[in-house]
């Protein structure tokens, strides 16, 4: 990951499992362990790392099995929809649909309303990968929450999401 240095080998992201040679694991400080906003952002880090594994094993790549499930809850979407939804730049979901393309996973046709927008679909082999795609990143969610129980998962959810809803209400 760009960015990203690993200090120790074996140890990715090496600030995640701060361990030294020796074996002493190095804490942040309580202060930072105190703080919401650090320890989503540490989690998040992680979380996406794991999920990128995840869907990787299923042969799609994070991004791309975004924008299949986008196409599978929402339909027909055009490529601008597409970024948006995604927050993703309107140039990386062109590569990524480039990608998604050339596995016949999706299929591109212009819009006859606006010859300059594109429509985008999910193909059956499309679907396919997506579910793979998510029969894995469920896996790794149940890794990666195993500490909660179901009912704290699902607070937790719901927390998060009324952070996000306030914050996208916002941008």
């Amino acid at each position: 990951m760009i960015g990203i240095s690993n200090y120790w080998p074996g140890r990715y992201p090496a600030y995640m499992n701060a361990a030294r040679p020796d074996g002493e694991i190095l804490q942040p400080p309580q202060v930072m362990l105190s703080t919401p906003t650090y320890l989503i952002g540490r989690l998040s880090v992680d979380g996406r790392r794991r999920a990128a594994a995840a869907v990787a094993s299923a042969g799609l790549r994070l991004n791309s099995y975004a924008v299949l499930a986008c196409l599978h809850e929402y339909g027909l979407s055009s490529q601008r929809d597409l970024s948006v939804r995604l927050g993703l730049d309107p140039s990386d979901i062109v590569a990524v649909l480039d990608e998604l393309e050339s596995h016949g996973y999706v299929s591109r046709s212009r819009c006859s309303e606006d010859r300059r927008r594109h429509n985008v679909a999910i193909t059956a082999s499309g679907k396919r990968a997506r579910e793979a795609g998510a029969k894995a990143l469920e896996a790794a969610q149940e890794a990666f929450l195993a500490i909660l129980d179901p009912a704290e998962r699902e607070q937790l959810t719901t927390l998060l999401r009324r952070i996000h809803d306030q914050h996208s209400a916002c941008s």
